[in-house]
């Protein structure tokens, strides 16, 4: 049996302003690596194994949900290895999952993923989440290879 490679922990945050897609992105990556949801609720939080490793995915990162708890879990609990988060553009959330991955020194990856700015383009909505996807699994691909 292959024994695992050592990485270090690193959370990947996808930072937006409201209804822009990041809990839908986060949604479609957990389905696309074979998660199951458990739960009709909008937010969530799983962790799925993708080859000798763990990814944690949470959705909470609107202010007043406070994603810091469910992160703490997915590391603590879980012991994962790469959680993927949400956070606004700015304010709370941004600062709590940035503070945490200092706190615990995990490597801390924040971008914008794109999103449709008018509600007339919602046709293209599907093509912005599946770039999405395909950008945090390139992203966990470098990281699992050492390369981040």
């Amino acid at each position: 049996m292959k024994q695992k490679t050592e990485i270090r922990r690193t959370i990947i945050c996808l930072s937006a302003p409201a209804s822009k897609g990041k809990t839908l992105s986060i949604r479609k990556l957990y389905e696309k690596l074979g998660g199951v949801f458990n739960t009709d609720e909008h937010d969530f939080v799983g962790c799925i194994g993708y080859g000798e490793y763990k990814i944690g995915c949470i959705s909470y990162g609107d202010p007043g949900t406070s994603p810091e708890e469910s992160i703490r879990k997915l590391i603590d609990d879980e012991d994962c290895d790469i959680i993927v988060s949400a956070s606004r553009s700015y304010g709370d959330t941004v600062d709590e999952v940035k503070d945490l991955a200092q706190k615990r020194n995990c490597n801390y990856i924040r971008f914008s993923p794109i999103y449709m700015c008018e509600e007339a383009e919602n046709i293209l909505n599907d093509e912005c989440h599946e770039t999405n996807i395909n950008f945090i699994l390139e992203i966990i691909h470098q990281i699992i290879a050492g390369k981040i």
